[in-house]
């Protein structure tokens, strides 16, 4: 039962089960790999940092490589942003919404993700807000594109500074694009 034809390799299906090892790999060890590539790029990150990063973006990648291009926000401030899901969810009140969210945040002592991802929501309850009114404008504050991991992991990768660094950039540039 053996076929006459030769044998093909199938990438996509070698894609694939790289992918799956990425996944089942330690976040330390990608994080080695992955500082190599950064170092080329003249990068430099903490260990601890780079371990959160590819436990967030390994699901998302299938090379060690990869890990730059889905998450270069987490090394550079976002110079251009998702304009599509600005134009629908900017107005007047939701930047009064954030005006509020960047305030309180600068209460927040804990910044990890556990406690950001409990903050939030209770910022939104709170505030009698729903999740898609904050969420999917604030990630595109932080990271300009509308995927990634969740928001908590972002901030928490980033850290309070640079979150409300970004936070507090991205307000005046919304504007800009609402009114243009």
């Amino acid at each position: 039962h053996i076929g006459k034809s030769g044998s093909r390799f199938d990438f996509e299906k070698a894609k694939w089960f790289n992918q799956e090892y990425l996944k089942k790999l330690d976040g330390k060890i990608l994080a080695q790999q992955f500082k190599n590539i950064l170092i080329e790029k003249g990068i430099t990150a903490s260990d601890d940092q780079l371990e959160k990063i590819c436990n967030n973006l390994k699901e998302r990648c299938t090379f060690v490589n990869e890990f730059f291009e889905n998450g270069q926000y987490f090394f550079q401030t976002p110079t251009s942003y998702d304009e599509s899901i600005v134009k629908k969810k900017w107005n007047e009140t939701n930047k009064q919404n954030f005006e509020k969210l960047f305030t309180a945040l600068h209460s927040v002592t804990d910044f990890s993700s556990a406690h950001l991802n409990d903050w939030l929501h209770a910022f939104v309850k709170d505030n009698a807000l729903q999740n898609g009114d904050i969420f999917p404008v604030l990630r595109i504050m932080l990271s300009g594109t509308k995927n990634g991991p969740a928001i908590w992991d972002i901030m928490d990768i980033l850290e309070k500074e640079i979150s409300l660094k970004r936070i507090q950039l991205a307000i005046p540039v919304f504007d800009k694009m609402i009114s243009a």
